[in-house]
């Protein structure tokens, strides 16, 4: 699947072993991408191209065991879990600073029906949240990342808003 990433220099595919990967185009390609087809692209590509790998995110309860796979886990949430130490949690990094602010938090209380009025919120935190930029770059150094937070909805929660905000900005 091709898709562009930045109108000037990237097109992300991903390849047949299912690692995602950026090209790094030439300026003079940009210009004639819309005359390529898939296949062609790629074939193009491939020749001239330098692969840089992508960070894939991952959202995980920390009360899930840890597991290899997991690569450099960090825990987003604003308090330290009940029941944990620093030992059994495994984490390699706990950033406070991208949970969500303590009124969000409390106006939120895990209650389904203020998810989408939640979503909003956050992604304004967090776009308004200066330390983010040095953050984003210091995960992406690592090849897989794995959010971790401590709330017991799957579906509702801020890693999930976190990953999806991470992602986008690839």
């Amino acid at each position: 699947m091709i898709s562009l990433l930045n109108k000037a220099y990237f097109v992300r595919y991903t390849s047949v072993s299912g690692n995602n990967c950026v090209l790094a185009t030439p300026k003079y390609i940009r210009n004639r991408l819309c005359c390529f087809t898939q296949y062609n692209l790629l074939a193009v590509m491939h020749k001239i191209a330098i692969k840089i790998p992508m960070t894939v995110y991952r959202i995980k309860r920390i009360y899930d065991p840890a597991e290899e796979e997991d690569g450099f886990r960090v825990l987003v949430d604003g308090l330290w879990p009940r029941g944990f130490t620093k030992e059994k949690a495994k984490i390699d990094l706990w950033i406070k600073e991208i949970a969500p602010s303590t009124e969000l938090r409390r106006w939120f209380h895990h209650q389904d029906r203020k998810w989408s009025a939640f979503e909003k919120r956050y992604l304004d935190e967090l776009n308004n949240n200066e330390p983010f930029g040095k953050i984003y770059l210091n995960l992406n150094k690592h090849k897989v990342v794995t959010l971790l937070y401590a709330a017991q909805n799957k579906e509702h929660n801020h890693a999930r808003v976190l990953k999806a905000y991470f992602e986008s900005r690839k």
